[in-house]
């Protein structure tokens, strides 16, 4: 049971199949999942593809979205974010992030990195609505452990800036909204 001094300790947010979503500590979450396939060498199409791929398997979500890719193993990636809260007149939100894919070859796993870095500083992107805002996210880190050729562990740690303040039940919506995105991938996964 939480208590006031303890209220952003370790939760465990949502759990479905094999997806867990988890408050680590305030503005620290982190999503796991774990990816099969015995038809596919999944780490080949672990690129800045799969980036493409989450945002076209999720146009639901997104209302637009750009890609800059600078190299093979970088891309910039501008979305704006449907705006399924406009009748309680929260702002419609949009992600600018610089998204860095780096490969380890470790014990004990082989490991693929997409370090994600909101870019907060600059103009607002042309694509995005002068009242647009944000999304309070500092830094994301999806570590992919490659168990096999066909099982890919999945880690997902979502930093939002310190000044946030984020309410549980909008925890939950996060949540959701994560698993969503990442079970159309998993999906889309299989039937290949």
């Amino acid at each position: 049971m939480n208590t006031n001094s303890d209220k952003y300790d370790y939760e465990l947010i949502n759990q479905n199949e094999n997806f867990i979503f988890e408050r680590i500590q305030k503005n620290n979450y982190k999503m796991s999942l774990c990816i099969n396939n015995n038809n596919i060498i999944l780490p080949k199409i672990l690129d800045l593809n799969i980036i493409k791929l989450i945002y076209s398997l999720n146009k639901d979500i997104y209302e637009d979205v750009s890609f800059n890719q600078i190299n093979d193993n970088e891309i910039i990636v501008i979305t704006l974010i449907k705006n399924f809260f406009e009748d309680l007149g929260i702002a419609q939100k949009y992600t600018h992030v610089n998204i860095e894919m780096i490969q380890r070859k470790e014990i004990p796993f082989n490991q693929i990195i997409f370090n994600a870095k909101t870019i907060s500083n600059s103009i607002k992107p042309i694509i995005i609505p002068d009242d647009a805002e944000l999304v309070n996210v500092r830094e994301m880190i999806i570590t992919c452990n490659i168990i096999t050729e066909h099982q890919v562990n999945i880690s997902c740690n979502i930093f939002f800036q310190e000044k946030t303040n984020i309410l549980p039940f909008i925890e939950k919506l996060i949540g959701k909204f994560v698993y969503n995105i990442f079970k159309k991938l998993i999906m889309f996964l299989e039937k290949l």
